[in-house]
């Protein structure tokens, strides 16, 4: 149990009660981490409890070495075994963002027991742009919320799950971690209660050797993270290769060329520099986001191509880009965050996006016939969630 008493942020000193959502590769990851800078974990998982329960998780990583067995405190596979392993300071959910299939608020709110003296904080490990409105509406606001504020990271890693509970980790792994809302700078010198928290958790998060990078607009970094989910995550999704095979010296006389044209800002229908284009109109100018950016996106995995002697080996071989993972196993894909909620922006603001377009519409009969599949195994309406799969086609 936390030692902490009171709705206060947890200080330094305080050892943090955390309940990870979704205890696949990222939150064997992140367990891991956070045990090592010295908080409780509480795994909340359901196809693999057992086996966590049992024989833990195997943590096979490049930056962190290799960790065999590591168990959480506990292991909650139910929505009453996660309220009875609190209260808990920090809620991290790693679980993908589905709107199609279940939103965010429906899916932590369960998990939190209605009787707890604790209003922990929620924090966001999960892709895409415009993903914190729905639940900080649902969870965060009003005197009777669960929940006293949330914490959005954006996440850099490449990681896979095998067998269950066996996490493959390259040397990639840094966490930008901010507010949401974005807080005003007055804010940031009082140090209101949110912020006190914000940073007791970078500082468990770095104490256990995670890169985390505290940042005051954590918004910026996720536009970063899609500009790359618009190159080299598009050409993964469309040529169905890992980002390894992408690099291979057989294929990068093909691949990098289509990778640079994706960026190129001399070209008005390619969906990187729209993706800018999109980012400028919501608001984020170039002192913020710098057009640098789009170079950054290239260079982050350029330099791990197999024939470079100095590669830092910072990427996985066999990396693929979650939504690629999804699309070849039939699962529900994050197609609304990582590439709807860019187009409904651009419809917004009057910005075409044509090659995000086509990416959307090729994906989303895929997306459907896993959706339905999805719900129907819970139990649910096998509709999907009406305005919750991007623009309609005559919006395009």
């Amino acid at each position: 149990m936390p030692t902490q008493q009171s709705e206060s942020a947890p200080g330094p000193s305080v050892k943090p009660r955390i309940l990870i959502i979704g205890f696949g590769a990222l939150g064997i990851l992140y367990g891991w981490t956070l045990a090592q800078g010295g908080a409780e974990v509480v795994a909340y998982a359901r196809s693999n409890a057992e086996l966590i329960r049992k024989d833990g998780v195997d943590l096979k990583s490049l930056k962190y070495g290799e960790h065999l067995g590591w168990k959480p405190a506990a292991v909650a596979s139910s929505e009453s075994e996660a309220q009875q392993h609190g209260p808990y300071d920090y809620v991290l959910c790693t679980f993908k963002v589905v709107p199609e299939l279940q939103s965010i608020s429906s899916l932590v709110a369960p998990l939190i027991s209605p009787s707890s003296n604790i209003k922990p904080l929620l924090i966001l490990v999960q892709n895409g742009i415009a993903i914190e409105q729905e639940p900080y509406e649902k969870l965060c606001m009003g005197n009777d919320a669960p929940f006293s504020g949330l914490i959005s990271c954006c996440a850099w890693l490449g990681a896979t799950l095998r067998e269950g509970r066996i996490c493959e980790h390259g040397g990639l792994e840094t966490l930008n971690i901010g507010l949401y809302p974005t807080p005003e700078a007055k804010e940031l010198q009082q140090g209101s209660e949110r912020v006190k928290a914000w940073e007791s958790f970078i500082e468990v998060y770095s104490a256990g050797g995670g890169g985390a990078i505290r940042s005051e607009d954590v918004q910026i970094a996720r536009w970063r993270k899609i500009f790359w989910n618009a190159c080299w995550g598009g050409l993964c999704f469309t040529s169905r290769q890992t980002v390894m095979s992408l690099l291979s010296d057989d294929s990068l006389e093909y691949t990098v060329p289509v990778v640079k044209i994706l960026m190129s800002e001399f070209e008005p229908y390619l969906s990187m520099n729209r993706c800018m284009q999109v980012a400028r109109a919501t608001g984020l100018g170039p002192e913020s986001l710098p057009d640098s950016a789009m170079d950054d996106a290239f260079n982050i995995t350029y330099p791990e191509r197999p024939s470079n002697p100095d590669r830092q080996g910072r990427l996985a071989p066999g990396f693929k880009p979650s939504l690629l993972i999804d699309l070849e196993a039939g699962r529900p894909m994050e197609l609304v965050p990582g590439v709807g909620n860019v187009c409904t922006l651009a419809r917004k603001h009057g910005v075409s996006t044509p090659a995000l377009d086509l990416v959307l519409a090729s994906l989303r009969p895929a997306q459907v016939a896993a959706v339905k599949s999805a719900r129907q195994e819970r139990g649910l309406d096998t509709k999907t969630i009406e305005g919750s799969g991007g623009p309609p086609a005559k919006a395009l």
